[in-house]
């Protein structure tokens, strides 16, 4: 090769490597969070603000107005925040509260104990996705199958376990579905209207319930675990009687998480299985990060979950194609100069 097309080549390798860095710079990396704009900054502050008023209120140190009552009604992650375990665990440690690992076990601890667990009912999925499918025909035996195909997946046993379906209950809008350890007894609600959130929700509150069987099994068993579930059933704090004691506890803190994770995989799962909806969510979810869009008002049967799911399937999709894109370009450009 000649000086010159030495030259030559170097330069449309400099050229390249430019357009390449330019490329692999809009694809994301794993477990890098994408930058975020200003107006999700903005939001994410007032968030946090919101929510600092709202352990205060807890506290009985200030009185929110009516709308940010209204938003701190809203907030459906609340719970799950960093202010309020942090809030949670100070509350725990300056009341010598006994059985802090049974009253207010750490975050790591309880995502590694729903862990495998999570990861073989989400191996199931695809199946899950086509049961639930067949809910507008039959809710109670699309229901039925799914719980079937999930407590295989968690190693729940329920040959003896009593199923019982009710109707909605307007007194008690939130309430998916409760599970009695005692008489071994299922029991999910039917939602006041099928939609892709209310059948979401439905999967969210089956993996819920079945989580609090297989803690009732493992007490059975005597294992490590189970001694834990044994204290927290012996001093159960019930919801009506100390909300936050009530989420705080080991055995509904590992059931909302599982509950949660397992609802988002059904999400993520069914717009993979249908893709045609991913646009139109997107430009909700655009208009949602603007404040246009409400989805806890709108009607359209689609919650900031389901938003949130589109926008990262879409992102998957788009980084895998622009990474096959980036590897076909540098094999092509291997070759030519081999």
């Amino acid at each position: 090769m000649n000086p010159e097309d030495l030259s030559s080549s170097t330069r449309e390798d400099d050229a390249q490597f430019a357009a390449w860095s330019t490329m692999a710079e809009e694809v994301p990396f794993a477990g890098r969070p994408a930058p975020q704009t200003e107006r999700q900054e903005s939001h994410e502050e007032d968030l946090r603000e919101l929510r600092t008023k709202h352990i205060m209120w807890l506290e009985r140190r200030y009185e929110p107005t009516q709308a940010e009552f209204d938003a701190m009604s809203d907030d459906e992650d609340f719970y799950d925040s960093p202010q309020y375990k942090f809030y949670r665990r100070e509350k725990c440690i300056n009341s010598s509260i006994e059985h802090p690992d049974v009253y207010y076990p750490t975050e790591r601890k309880v995502k590694a104990t729903i862990k495998p667990y999570a990861e073989k009912v989400s191996q199931s999925m695809p199946e899950i996705v086509n049961k639930m499918e067949s809910v507008g025909e039959n809710f109670d035996v699309a229901v039925t199958n799914a719980i079937i195909t999930v407590a295989r997946s968690l190693g729940v046993n329920i040959d003896n376990m009593q199923l019982v379906f009710k109707d909605f209950n307007p007194d008690n809008p939130n309430l998916g579905g409760s599970y009695n350890r005692i008489e071994n007894r299922l029991t999910i609600i039917r939602p006041e209207q099928i939609n892709l959130t209310s059948i979401a929700d439905t999967v969210d509150s089956v993996a819920h319930e079945l989580f609090h069987a297989h803690q009732s099994e493992e007490e059975e068993a005597g294992t490590q675990q189970g001694e834990l579930y044994k204290i927290n059933h012996d001093n159960y704090v019930s919801s009506s009687i100390d909300y936050d004691m009530y989420r705080s506890q080991i055995v509904e803190q590992e059931a909302f998480a599982f509950g949660g994770q397992i609802g988002n995989k059904f999400r993520e799962e069914y717009l993979r299985k249908h893709p045609e909806l991913i646009h139109d969510l997107r430009k909700k979810y655009s208009l949602w990060l603007r404040d246009k869009y409400s989805p806890s008002k709108a009607k359209d049967g689609y919650d900031c979950d389901f938003l949130i799911a589109a926008e990262k399937i879409w992102k998957e999709r788009t980084a895998f194609g622009r990474t096959v894109k980036f590897a076909k370009d540098c094999f092509k450009k291997w070759r030519k100069n081999r």
